[in-house]
């Protein structure tokens, strides 16, 4: 899952560019969580996720939000 999660991040930068995309990742500690061990998960990952977004608000709010983006328009559909 972390190779499919890297190429993901990695095809978001060839998109948009380097600098549009934020990757956070939370801090883990201990041995991997099992794929099946959900209470393990909610219960580790949950509180590392808010901690690491907690730690990157004042740089996702730097690059993303300070500036209103402009109204999206679509493109009139026509055949």
């Amino acid at each position: 899952m972390r190779a499919q999660s890297l190429a993901a991040t990695s095809q978001a930068r060839l998109l948009l560019g380097p600098a549009n995309v934020v990757r956070i990742d939370p801090t883990l500690v201990g041995p991997p969580i099992e794929l099946d061990d959900y209470r393990r998960a909610m219960d580790e990952l949950l509180p590392a996720v808010l901690a690491s977004v907690a730690a990157h608000r004042d740089r996702v709010e730097e690059i993303f939000l300070k500036i209103k983006a402009e109204r999206f328009v679509p493109v009139p559909w026509t055949e």
